[in-house]
């Protein structure tokens, strides 16, 4: 296995990951649940072990796909520092869940901020996955114009849904 492949195996735990401890953090506001202020804490732990991972992992992805054809080499740049940034929210995250755990159990606004912090995390993490995607396809890019099909191309097939409205 190579690190771009462990790359995309690993990246995909803290995009989905953190929503995830967000939903926990606020059903355990809601529901008043210290059982689950536990959970919601140790998966941002986790989670931030995860993001570094993903980081890692990154530079040797980005050694073995630069070069390949129809990778965007511009976008590699702007992904990682992106994820750079996510880390380090993601290991602040981690050290104000720490602080859950083992000093502020049952606050609740403790339990509020790391919920803030995860939301905002979560919403910056689907940006640094926005601009990985960009590195091998383009056809995510805002104002992508699709190419003219070729003579002979194979037809496109037709949306099921537009053709029955």
């Amino acid at each position: 296995m190579n690190g771009a492949q462990m790359h995309l195996i690993v990246n995909h735990v803290p995009v989905i990951g953190f929503p995830f401890a967000l939903v926990l953090l606020a059903l355990a506001l809601a529901r008043k649940s210290d059982e689950l202020a536990l959970v919601g804490y140790w998966s941002l732990v986790v989670l931030a072990v995860s993001t570094y991972m993903a980081v890692d992992t990154g530079g040797d992805a980005a050694h073995l796909v630069h070069a390949l054809s129809g990778v965007n080499a511009a976008a590699i740049r702007p992904h990682a520092h992106a994820a750079h940034m996510a880390f380090y929210g993601g290991a602040v995250l981690a050290a104000l869940a720490l602080v859950g755990l083992f000093a502020l159990r049952r606050s609740r606004a403790w339990l509020a901020l790391c919920a803030a912090g995860t939301l905002a995390l979560s919403v910056d993490l689907a940006y640094v996955a926005h601009l990985g995607g960009l590195i091998r396809h383009p056809e995510i890019a805002s104002g992508f114009v699709a190419p003219a099909p070729a003579q002979n191309a194979v037809p496109a097939r037709k949306n099921k849904l537009a053709e029955d409205k």
